[in-house]
Formats: structure tokens, sequence, C-alpha cells
């Protein structure tokens, strides 16, 4: 699991102003088990990232992955609104795709110093 997970579901939830029991109560899990969430000791479950994204208003692929902005971006808005017609095993490959995405290193593209022809 991506040990930055964590950070990020804290730094949601702070920037969304809930305090741990309150985020708990909003996403129906355990106080202690979002504590288990917010230090990446809780086990997977897109759901309650889903949930999170949904709840704390921020981006799912910033969640996930720590990809792009944290504020939440209308693409993203319109992925949690068909997730759940998706098949739960298609659903498993594309979050197994997520994680892999996660250690991602981008090419460095940078053409200022291209030498022309």
């Amino acid at each position: 699991m991506d040990k930055n997970i964590g950070e990020r579901c804290r730094i949601a939830r702070e920037s969304a102003q809930f305090t741990q029991t309150q985020a708990a109560s909003l996403l129906t899990i355990t106080p202690r088990r979002l504590r288990d969430y917010e230090t990446s000791v809780a086990k997977e479950s897109v759901n309650v990232y889903r949930a999170m994204a949904y709840t704390y208003e921020v981006s799912l692929n910033w969640l996930l992955l720590g990809i792009g902005s944290m504020k939440i971006d209308a693409p993203f808005t319109s992925l949690f609104l068909v997730w759940e017609g998706i098949p739960k095993k298609t659903r498993q490959s594309l979050w197994d795709v997520m994680l892999g995405l996660s250690n991602y290193q981008p090419l460095d593209l940078n053409f200022d110093n291209d030498e022309r022809i």
C-alpha cells in the first residue's frame, strides 16, 4: 500500500474541516478504522476511498495516486456516479491499474534545449 495515501486522507479530511469522529460517521466506519486509513494500516477498500474523496470534495486521482490537484474536478465527479455500475471484477482490475500507476514516474519532456536539425 502506498504509505502516502494515509497522509493524503488526513490532509483531505482536515481541509474539509472534519474531526476524525465526524468524518468516520459520514463515511459509516469507526473512528479507529479511519485512523487506520490515515496511518496506512487499513486494508485498501475502493469504496471507502471513493467515499472519502466525495465527502471531502477532493480528487480521487489525487487521493489515490497523488497526481494532480487536491481540488475535485468535473471528470472525477462523473466517475463517482458511474463507479457503482461497473462490475465488481472490472472495478478490481481498474483499482489494480490505479495502484500500479502510483509508482509511475513521468518522463521529463523538456524540449527547451532541443537541438534542431
